[in-house]
């Protein structure tokens, strides 16, 4: 045996690609093979360099590789295969003579197939002395293989060259076996439940679990857990299907080097885990490390772009903006080390920015990549204008590349927001909404109040009103600066306009009439942020009609952004829709505001004062709290938060006034009351009649800047004196300026039963995409009060979309959804939307939308006249929902007020 069953008969270079002095020489071993049997050891060998050359890395890594062949014949065919194991298992009992007497059941393991590793080296040294690696291949059909060092031996089984590629992996690359067992799953070892040694000294497995120090940090997949799967028990491996929702995702995955635990690999599928499956990310990188002693590697560092204008930045906030670092491949692909410096001046990193780490080689790409963001906090002190810059380095010492960025900001103060509100007080406005003693003008105007007292100090406000006219005597308040929080003159005006004396309900509806008078009004503002919030609760009657409002704000300069809202409506006019598209605003629709929709309204003029602003927004349920209780409201902010208001409003009692306790509770347990916020500097506390806020400037104190990134608790208390008429019945919302935003729209092309409505989400972070935590659903109200659910997917754009096709029902469908996002820095914060989406069918337009009624509205045969056709065509719309299977709502909880009324649905 050995040396006297056969010879060598010569070596043949296969794959060229440069000299053998200076590229990375794999030579492929005969073993086994007969005189006879040559050319198939040469068709296997050309076999596997097809196979090496259709790996997906081999175009970019590959011509550091030269591969041989070494003819050697062998007196017999195949290897030998002991009867007995130590693994237990039964071979054929065969002895063969061949060149390196190749044999299964090294080590005890039936499928470790190995041989005479030190003649394999002698002969390669003698014949190719710039040999690196050898892979001997052996003639049997039966699967196995080994590695010792650099030398490996495979068998030519079916699928050989996926098992060869995989030994190549260790005898050329330093790779570790991944899979988590010696003698197999099956086997019942016991020896291999726990590693307990130091971290194995290779490139793919360790028994770090620290995200920080982890080996492979800079090739982790954002958002995945660290550690990303633990085996369960110890005993056994752990064959749980991947808990990501993609194989290739690079995380810490515990079950590798032949132990069930204690030891982890980067992915849930590799090739060194599976032979017939490709290399992780982490592998090639090791790959082309190793490589990179054979091949030219001349990473380059680019950063774009090398100046930043932020330019103007409202007092006392805080925006980031980014700029990219490459590793921009130029030749064969390495990892980049790269240190910031940090920037000088009023200039800062966001929170959790590492100052030094590695960009991945990049394989399959011109360039990897990493964003950095850039902070900027505006200060009224020392400005306008604020210079500094940040300095990028990389490479090796004595080698290194370094780039400058250039950082400007202007400090300006806070930007104005100018809105109108546009506020319908027709005959309709008196009904009653189906909470006790409240009418839809009742929640109007305290929609209206809570807006107008969130307003900044330099935001401008003005009231209209409208009916079926609109005219110079319905503005109640021209374009005036809100002034100081809680007394500001133009505030307070704007409060007194809005006195239920001033809306008292009558005639019919000219939405048409309201947006043109609203619109000059808006006229004399002196903001590019303008907006037009109209609201009305029915449909548009009287001239002039919405396309001549729409005709009329088209042409002003700046935008004027209509936001219109369909209070206790089943159907808004389409045309108030198109208006809103089409100058950037939301239509939206409220439905019945009974049970949890009650503070809808408000909810819905806090976000469009949001959306106005640039803000974001987070909202809560209604809640109720009884004489003598307390309870808490989370809110979740982060860093990425500047400002904040902490809201809470709560229904009006007709008997008696209720006012809440209401107090905040910091993420480090500070508490805010009322003498806390008359103390400070940066927080104002406002109360109104059914509203109050806490308005909170962030840091809290400037020796701790991220004291407010966390879990707020907005406490209320009721003082247990108050027992009668029950508890009180409200809800808490809050309303951020943040660099975390959450966009979104309703999409809609038809509005007949069965229409689809596609949900869309944006969330965007310092004006980039950003991932929401998983899952990402929206809860759906159908006209008749049932729920679902929709779930929400990520396309490549960062854009979350679902389509809702349950719309067999006439009425408005709320969408409501509160999403969370992980911050830089590791905080949660939570960000709320709600939107509309609206089914009916259209009216025959011989039915035509005016009253034919004389005119003379003070006639008193008049009115009754008109307040008839709207029952009229109330009856007409009940028919046609129930025509389309639709469930009227409950009747309202007591009997409607004399007179000509609207009858209730059903």
């Amino acid at each position: 045996m050995g040396t006297a069953d056969g010879s060598v008969t010569g070596i043949t270079k296969i794959l060229d690609n440069g000299p053998d002095s200076e590229l990375c020489n794999i030579v492929l071993v005969a073993e086994g093979f007969t005189t006879s049997e040559q050319g198939d050891f040469a068709d296997l060998c050309n076999d596997f360099v097809a196979a090496l050359q259709d790996e997906p890395w081999f175009p970019v890594m590959g011509g550091a590789i030269n591969v041989h062949r070494l003819d050697v014949v062998s007196d017999e065919s195949g290897a030998d295969d002991p009867k007995e194991c130590d693994d237990g298992s039964e071979g054929d009992d065969v002895i063969v003579d061949t060149y390196f007497d190749a044999q299964f059941c090294s080590s005890g393991i039936r499928r470790c197939l190995n041989g005479d590793v030190s003649l394999v080296r002698t002969e390669l040294d003698a014949r190719l002395p710039e040999w690196h690696v050898a892979t001997v291949l052996v003639n049997t059909t039966d699967f196995g293989g080994c590695a010792s060092g650099n030398v490996n031996f495979s068998s030519t089984h079916s699928g050989w060259e996926a098992v060869a590629l995989h030994e190549l992996g260790h005898s050329a690359f330093g790779l570790a076996d991944e899979y988590p067992t010696w003698e197999g799953c099956d086997s019942g070892e016991t020896d291999r439940d726990l590693y307990e040694g130091s971290d194995p000294n290779r490139p793919n497995i360790t028994t770090v679990t620290n995200r920080s120090t982890l080996k492979w940090r800079h090739l982790l997949t954002p958002g995945v857990p660290v550690p990303t799967m633990q085996n369960p028990d110890c005993s056994e491996c752990d064959e749980r299907p991947n808990v990501l929702d993609d194989d290739d995702k690079i995380g810490l995955f515990e079950g590798a080097g032949y132990y069930h635990c204690g030891l982890h690999r980067p992915a849930y599928r590799c090739r060194m885990r599976s032979s017939s499956d490709p290399f992780c990310k982490v592998c090639l990188e090791a790959i082309a490390v190793d490589l990179s002693d054979f091949a030219a590697a001349t990473p380059v560092l680019e950063v774009v772009p090398t100046a930043i204008d932020f330019g103007e930045i409202a007092y006392g906030l805080t925006q980031y903006r980014l700029f990219e670092v490459r590793n921009v491949r130029s030749g064969h692909p390495v990892p980049l080390d790269v240190t910031l410096t940090p920037p000088t001046g009023e200039f800062s990193y966001a929170p959790g920015t590492e100052l030094t780490f590695t960009l991945p080689a990049p394989i399959f790409e011109a360039y990897s990549w990493r964003h950095v963001f850039v902070a900027f906090t505006s200060t009224p002190t020392g400005g306008p204008t604020f210079t500094g810059e940040a300095a990028v380095t990389a490479g090796e010492p004595g080698a290194e590349q370094s780039v400058t960025v250039d950082l400007q900001a202007t400090a300006v103060p806070p930007p104005p927001v100018d809105s109108t509100l546009v506020l319908d007080r027709s005959a309709s406005m008196s009904e009653e909404t189906g909470e006790f003693g409240q009418t839809k003008i009742d929640h109007t105007l305290q929609a209206a109040r809570l807006y107008v007292s969130l307003l900044k100090e330099n935001d401008r406000i003005g009231i209209v009103r409208y009916h079926h006219r609109s005219d110079d005597s319905d503005i109640m308040l021209t374009m005036r600066v809100a002034g100081p929080l809680g007394g500001g003159a133009g505030r307070t005006a704007a409060m007194d306009a809005l006195d239920a004396d001033n809306f008292t309900p009558d005639g019919t509806t000219s939405i048409g009439g309201g947006i043109i008078n609203g619109s000059g009004v808006l006229d004399d503002g002196v903001a590019d942020s303008r907006a037009l919030v109209v609201l009305t609760d029915g449909r548009q009657n009287t001239p002039p009609d919405i396309p001549a409002g729409r005709a009329e704000v088209e042409t002003k300069t700046p935008r004027q952004r209509v936001f219109a809202v369909g209070l206790g409506l089943n159907q808004l006019e389409d045309k108030l829709n198109e208006i809103a598209s089409v100058t950037g605003g939301v239509a939206q629709i409220t439905g019945d505001l009974v049970d949890e929709r009650e503070f809808l309204l408000r909810k819905l003029f806090v976000q469009i004062l949001s959306d106005v602003s640039d803000e974001a927004f987070v909202r809560d349920p209604r809640q109720f709290l009884g004489a003598g209780q307390r309870q808490a409201t989370p809110v979740w902010l982060g860093e990425v938060d500047v400002a904040c208001d902490f809201i809470v409003t709560w229904r009006p009692h007709p008997f008696q006034q209720k006012f809440p306790r209401v107090w905040l509770e910091a993420p480090d347990g500070t508490i805010i009351d009322e003498a806390a916020a008359a103390s400070a500097g940066n927080i104002n506390h406002v109360r109104h009649a059914t509203h109050l806020y806490y308005r909170v400037l962030f840091p809290l104190r400037p020796d701790t800047p991220f004291a407010h990134a966390g879990r707020w608790r907005v406490w209320a208390e009721m003082p247990t004196t108050v027992i009668e008429h029950g508890g009180l019945i409200y809800s808490v919302m809050a309303k951020a300026r943040s660099d975390l935003r959450l966009g979104g729209h309703l999409v809609q092309a038809e509005y007949q039963p069965g229409s689809a409505m596609t949900v869309v989400l944006e969330p965007t972070l310092f004006g980039l995409p950003i991932r929401l935590d998983p899952p990402v659903r929206v809860e759906v109200t159908r006209p008749d009060g049932a729920h679902r659910t929709l779930t929400l997917l990520r396309d490549d754009t960062g854009t979350y979309t679902g389509i809702y096709n349950d719309t067999p029902l006439v009425g408005p469908y709320g969408f409501d959804t509160e999403v969370s996002a992980t911050t830089p820095a590791g905080y949660r914060v939570t960000r709320y939307r709600h939107l509309t989406g609206l089914i009916y069918v259209r009216r025959r337009p011989e039915d035509g939308d005016k009253d034919e009624c004389p005119d003379g509205k003070d006639d008193d045969w008049v009115r009754t006249c008109k307040e008839a056709r709207r029952a009229l065509r109330f009856i007409d719309d009940v028919l046609v929902r129930c025509c389309t299977q639709h469930r009227p709502p409950r009747p309202p909880p007591r009997p409607p007020s004399p007179g000509l009324r609207r009858p209730p649905p059903g």
